[in-house]
């Protein structure tokens, strides 16, 4: 009896011990198909996203430390355009519809992202120059409630509260490089800077808010569908797309150089700045245009019709005055010898008259 209820036991122990291994195993299992979204305190900000999004955006990005040739330009992009219209509306943001602004701000409320002060001068993208969250809800006046997270204060700012409908512009800074690795001619955006209009004595004053890096927050940007069109309400697009096949519209304010002058310090009429803005854009384009070889198979085929043409008109020409000289000639010919035919004399008019009847 005693070596039955040993045996017993011990199977029953067998039973547990395999659906506990089979149990660990299934469990490991579904883990490894998951992302890995938990993080330890120290991790970074991108750790929110999936990794999937992670890895498009490492895809995405471009390297111009290598490049040949490289210009920095800054525009501003005026939300009141309607080619900029996607990155303003809605201006009243929900939880289903937010706008580029709005996104922007909850990422640095929530910590996921970091802005940089903007400061008169070259931006810096470094500890010393990282935006405070409270100063910026203090300098600008934007309503808050205090909470605690996780060991820090925490400043959560209700939807409504987020002045999305007065940040009406951007600065946005590009490169334009060439790649000979590649033989790529592209323009990459390399940061953005939101502009808050507010009131003052006389009238809107644009204030700049920060500066972020492009490629911290185009994770982000790349998983916010947009509409691009009032002709399709479909959001089939993303804000990554908008900034990075360059939908935008914004004009030239500056380009980097030696005297960190802007275009306004040295162009300070309105013709002669818009005369440098269009002189600026089309040394991007003729550079562009310098940097290929035209076809050579072509282009002799081209040159080579062309003077088949060319001889074509002239051969034409030569038989249609030839032709026309030939009956310049044939008509000439007929009137000398019309005129040199003499002329029958006529016959006398009394010639038939009888003698007699003079008398």
């Amino acid at each position: 009896m005693l070596r039955q209820t040993t045996l017993i036991i011990g199977l029953l122990a067998a039973v547990v011990a395999s659906h506990s291994s089979t149990s660990a195993q299934e469990a490991t299992v579904r883990r490894a198909g998951e992302p890995r979204v938990k993080q330890a305190s120290g991790a970074t900000p991108e750790s929110s996203l999936s990794q999937r999004a992670l890895d498009q955006s490492r895809l995405l990005s471009r390297d111009t430390d290598h490049v040949n040739w490289r210009r920095t330009v800054y525009r501003y992009l005026d939300l009141t355009d309607e080619r900029n219209a996607a990155l303003y509306y809605p201006t009243t943001s929900t939880e289903q519809a937010q706008n580029l602004f709005t996104k922007l701000f909850r990422l640095i409320a929530t910590e996921q992202i970091k802005g940089y002060e903007y400061i008169d001068g070259p931006e810096v993208f470094d500890q010393k120059h990282e935006l405070k969250f409270k100063d910026l809800l203090d300098r600008f006046r934007i309503s808050y409630t205090e909470g605690r997270g996780k060991g820090n204060a925490r400043y959560e700012v209700a939807l409504p509260d987020v002045p999305s409908s007065e940040v009406k512009a951007y600065y946005l800074k590009e490169t334009w490089y060439f790649d000979q690795r590649t033989s790529t001619y592209d323009v990459k955006v390399e940061a953005i800077c939101p502009i808050l209009y507010d009131l003052g004595d006389y009238g809107e004053v644009p204030m700049p808010l920060f500066w972020l890096p492009y490629e911290v927050i185009r994770p982000h940007l790349s998983a916010q569908p947009v509409m691009l069109s009032s002709y399709n309400n479909v959001a089939s697009a993303t804000l990554d797309d908008f900034f990075r096949l360059k939908m935008y519209h914004g004009e030239i304010i500056k380009t980097q150089n030696l005297l960190n002058r802007s275009l306004a310090q040295y162009a300070t009429t309105p013709d002669s700045l818009k005369a440098e803005r269009k002189r600026i854009e089309g040394e991007l384009s003729k550079f562009e245009q310098n940097l290929f070889i035209a076809d050579t198979v072509k282009t002799q085929t081209s040159e080579r019709t062309s003077a088949e043409k060319t001889a074509r008109n002239s051969r034409d020409k030569r038989v249609r005055s030839a032709k026309s000289s030939s009956k310049s000639t044939k008509t000439s010919t007929a009137k000398t010898t019309k005129a040199a035919k003499p002329k029958a004399e006529k016959p006398a008019r009394n010639a038939g008259r009888s003698v007699r009847g003079r008398h």
